[in-house]
């Protein structure tokens, strides 16, 4: 079964309230962007959204990080009660020793792979993460088109997923949409991280309804 997670950057901040109303009776769970302006060119979401948004929802969230010096989240984000922080490994000075401060907090780790970067880049890490992200984007902002190169990534994750038996969910993050499902699915995807294709929807109740729908009919 496919999952489905929501990226909150492309949420309207001014009807917040009734669009996580209609999102926790839909969603898997909630995708938090937190961006410093360093690493990538834009600056997004904060500790205080999520401080927020944690007492008015019922699902777990999931945050990614794409910010420099990244150790330094780790613990304000264990002491919100987070679910999963997606690290990108780059910015980590000691990946292990996050990897293992998480967990002895009980909170999940994924690890991030741009388009331009190798899937062996992660292969230190997969036997020990809990959730492999794959972007389909070069991070930073919504609404952007596809890099068809980075396919083969997901396409990696997966055949090392079932050879290894490893045991992290596979999700894929940027440019989710109509025209990317089925090579998304085909590829390997676990988890579809909703933005732009959802919200664009007037209706987020019908785009949930339809998206879910389209993606059922590709794994039939």
């Amino acid at each position: 079964m496919i999952e489905f997670s929501t990226s909150m950057m492309v949420a309207d901040p001014f009807s917040l309230a009734s669009t996580i109303s209609t999102i926790d009776t839909h969603t898997h769970m909630y995708h938090i962007d937190i961006m410093d302006g360093h690493y990538v060119p834009n600056i997004a979401q904060s500790l205080d959204f999520i401080k927020h948004l944690k007492p008015v929802s019922t699902q777990p969230i999931e945050v990614h990080l794409m910010v420099e010096n990244a150790e330094k989240y780790i613990e304000p984000l264990i002491q919100l009660g987070v679910h999963t922080i997606v690290f990108h490994p780059e910015t980590l000075k000691d990946v292990r020793a996050a990897i293992d401060q998480c967990h002895a907090h009980e909170v999940r780790v994924g690890l991030a792979l741009n388009p331009d970067q190798s899937f062996t880049d992660l292969m230190p890490y997969l036997m020990r993460i809990d959730v492999v992200t794959i972007m389909m984007v070069y991070p930073g902002f919504a609404g952007q088109a596809m890099v068809e190169s980075a396919l083969k990534n997901i396409q990696q994750a997966s055949a090392y997923k079932r050879s290894h038996r490893a045991t992290y969910t596979l999700e894929i993050d940027g440019s989710n949409n109509y025209q990317t499902f089925e090579k998304y699915v085909q590829a390997g995807a676990e988890r579809l991280i909703l933005g732009t294709g959802l919200f664009n929807y007037e209706n987020l109740a019908t785009g949930y309804q339809e998206i879910k729908a389209f993606v059922k009919d590709l794994m039939e």
